[in-house]
């Protein structure tokens, strides 16, 4: 009977937010609501998924089924609007924290490999939590284009199971972002209901760039009992631990330009020049002052670089005893 009533208010709710201004069918041009929306947003579906769920429950099981149907209604209802006030208010944010040159370094990376997108870290802090709380996907990969910006489309969607009930599924639209290269973080959090005390919600990142593509797949427990919660909690420990090791702090953020300084500046390390000549500038920018041409096999000593959406990755190099700026492309580390 559960299942059933689950089913059909599943149905009903969904109807009934296509019907209202603004909602999933709704062609009417509305603003978007106010963060603060969110929870009306849930205690209205909650609302109609007790009504439907009392009217259900009584037609399957008899009128001794409404006060159980309502109880299954308000739950699949919670559940309904969860899954979809979350793609409307969980939204990635996304951090370069480690520049070309140093994500070449880490990962054996060479430009004739092309495009490059790897996963190499992934977990939920913590993975457990109960209701009322909240909880942060954190995605930490390498996407590499050579030394110039790359276009990544990221997917998000969500399927939440409720014991005993049919499961449900949202799917966020898909955000298309210009990156530098390098190491990015991407961190997505995630608020639960106060109202829930039980249940799984799986979620599912898909990254792609070009022809690569990576996933990664992270299920949250929400749980009232506290020897669960505390095991996720000191495990989400160790996990942060290790990943803040990974996105060591190597970045600050200037307007909407991230600069990733590779933390080796001062190093023994040349950047040889393999282009026919090569342009030296003042600063990271293609527009900027050009100081001097330099031929190929010139060899100059390296100092830092930067990676800056829209000018790609540039080099800084001592030119006698001036500091100046070289784009990536025009050579190589050494």
């Amino acid at each position: 009977m559960l299942k059933k009533i689950s089913a059909s208010v599943v149905l009903v709710t969904y109807l009934a937010g296509c019907a209202a201004p603004g909602g999933p069918g709704s062609t009417g041009q509305q603003s978007s609501p106010p963060q603060g929306s969110q929870g009306e947003c849930i205690a209205a579906h909650i609302a109609v998924g007790a009504v439907v769920g009392g009217v259900i429950g009584a037609v399957v099981a008899g009128g001794r089924g409404a006060a159980r149907g309502a109880l299954a209604g308000g739950l699949s209802g919670l559940a309904v609007a969860w899954m979809s006030c979350i793609t409307k208010y969980a939204k990635a944010e996304n951090r370069n924290v480690q520049d070309f040159a140093a994500a070449s370094s880490a990962i054996n990376y060479s430009q004739s490999q092309g495009t490059v997108l790897r996963i190499s870290q992934a977990y939920l802090e913590p993975a457990a939590v109960s209701g009322d709380s909240q909880s942060k996907l954190r995605v930490a990969y390498y996407v590499m284009d050579g030394a110039k910006d790359i276009i990544v489309q990221e997917k998000v969607d969500y399927q939440f199971e409720l014991p005993n009930q049919a499961p449900l599924r949202s799917v966020s639209a898909p955000q298309m972002r210009t990156l530098v290269p390098g190491l990015n973080i991407l961190e997505l959090p995630i608020s639960v209901p106060k109202n829930l005390t039980e249940g799984k919600l799986t979620v599912n990142v898909e990254l792609s760039a070009n022809q690569a593509k990576e996933t990664t797949s992270q299920t949250l427990v929400i749980s009232s009992d506290q020897q669960i919660l505390k095991t996720a909690a000191a495990e989400a420990d160790q996990k942060r631990s290790a990943f803040e090791q990974l996105a060591a702090s190597r970045t600050r953020t200037d307007g909407n330009t991230v600069l990733a300084q590779s933390g080796d500046k001062g190093t023994s390390k040349t950047f040889a020049i393999t282009a026919g000549s090569a342009n030296l500038r003042a600063e990271p920018s293609g527009k900027a002052k050009l100081v001097k041409s330099v031929p190929k096999g010139t060899q100059l000593p390296y100092l830092q670089s930067k990676s800056i959406p829209g000018e790609g990755t540039w080099y800084q190099v001592n030119l006698n005893g001036a500091e100046v700026w070289v784009g990536a492309s025009q050579g190589k580390l050494q």
